[in-house]
């Protein structure tokens, strides 16, 4: 079965290509002309910009810390309970699994003590007990 087509249909169909090839051809100038294709994968990689308390922080909350996954951050709570919380953030190389090389790269996640908090510990460590708790 041929399909023949009237001069006047084929003009109509020559116009409505050529408009069609004109408007592809023109989103394409305009698109090369405006700016590059990103490449999504040399993207440089963006950093975590948060920080955690490590002395209140759970272990759903420390897991977040890159490197850190559910395992370690529960050995992390619970070496903190152990000692009654962290006074330093070296002591965390106690904990199994951490390094000094990860110990490094944890630091930038974590909040540096208060000062006053720091010494408040310090004090209360130094402080002896009695036997009858007064």
């Amino acid at each position: 079965m041929k399909f023949y087509f009237q001069k006047r249909d084929q003009a109509a169909i020559a116009i409505v290509l050529s408009i069609a090839i004109l408007v592809i051809f023109w989103k394409y100038a305009s698109f090369r002309r405006d700016g590059e294709v990103i490449d999504i994968e040399t993207e440089p990689k963006r950093e975590y910009q948060f920080t955690i308390d490590i002395n209140s922080a759970e272990w759903p909350e420390i897991a977040l810390v890159p490197g850190i996954g559910q395992e370690l951050a529960t050995r992390i709570e619970n070496y903190r309970t152990e000692i009654g919380g962290y006074s330093s953030l070296d002591q965390l190389r106690n904990v199994d699994g951490i390094g000094p090389n990860k110990l490094k790269a944890l630091k930038k996640f974590l909040r540096p003590f208060p000062e006053r908090e720091r010494n408040e510990k310090e004090l209360e460590s130094r402080i002896p007990k009695s036997k009858n708790g007064v």
